[in-house]
């Protein structure tokens, strides 16, 4: 426990050196932890270093499109990405099994798109719209824990997360909930005119992205269950590897940006109180 406290302190430092760094430093920051999430994946899904040179290629191209943030770009980066990962098929054939080949290019397009939108974040809504995309993980994650070992009595999806409770996922909620208030009393209405709506929306979504967060926890739990292996890596003592502290993350953080925007657009918050 004192290893993953410290783990946890130290990651915590790094993350808001990181966040309040200059936008480059920070975007750098952002594709080095894609990179890393990347690697531990790969090891987990073991379709050989053909295929991983292919995804480093589709996730350069992916990230690209994403940072140059037009639709018509991602659109185009889908074409090259899904032709290269059908043509290591067709290169892999009998010795790694399509299913797996094509698993492998989801997963790819997946974290490195996902993971994408935390920059996108940044330089729409700036340093607070990337936290609160934190914020909602940690939360949900800190709380569902403690509620569960104090009140959990009845299991979630035993057979993906034994130790996971259906109180310790409403516990989580709740607190999203609640901190979601709370952020937007503290940071966001300060400088701008209180707004019920906005208060309301808050909440919302940080209802909505609880959910998602513990969603995208039991999708990379399913993932390790099936490749039969406990941790993503072993970076971060006592917690695993980046992918097993990023899987909410990398989850929420196209709702958050898309919420926010929402938002944004319906009670005119600045982008600098986000």
């Amino acid at each position: 426990m004192l290893t993953r406290i410290l783990t946890s302190a130290i990651g915590v430092v790094v993350f808001f050196l990181a966040l309040f760094s200059p936008p480059k430093i920070f975007m750098f920051v952002i594709f080095a932890v894609i990179a890393i999430m990347l690697y531990e994946m790969y090891g987990v899904l073991k379709c050989g270093k053909f295929v991983n040179c292919v995804g480093v290629i589709s996730a350069v191209i992916t990230a690209f499109a994403m940072v140059l943030n037009t639709h018509i770009n991602m659109s185009v980066a889908i074409i090259p990405v899904t032709m290269l990962y059908l043509i290591a098929v067709v290169l892999k054939h009998g010795k790694v099994n399509a299913r797996d080949v094509l698993a492998h290019g989801f997963v790819t397009l997946f974290i490195t798109a996902f993971m994408c939108y935390i920059i996108e974040n940044f330089k729409m809504f700036s340093a607070l719209g990337v936290l609160w995309v934190f914020v909602i993980a940690w939360i949900t994650d800190s709380s569902a824990y403690f509620a569960g070992v104090f009140l959990g009595k009845h299991k979630l999806v035993p057979h993906i997360s034994p130790k996971k409770t259906v109180e310790g996922a409403i516990g989580g909620v709740l607190a999203a909930i609640v901190a979601g208030v709370v952020y937007y009393i503290i940071l966001v209405n300060v400088g701008t005119k209180f707004s019920w709506g906005a208060l309301v929306s808050y909440a919302a979504m940080s209802f909505v992205g609880s959910l998602l967060s513990q969603v995208g926890d039991f999708v990379a739990s399913c993932i390790k269950r099936d490749c039969f292996v406990k941790d993503y890596g072993s970076l971060l003592p006592g917690h695993g590897g980046l992918m097993d502290r990023f899987d909410s993350v990398v989850f929420i953080a196209p709702f958050v940006y898309y919420a926010l925007t929402i938002i944004n657009s319906l009670f005119i918050i600045s982008a600098s109180a986000l």
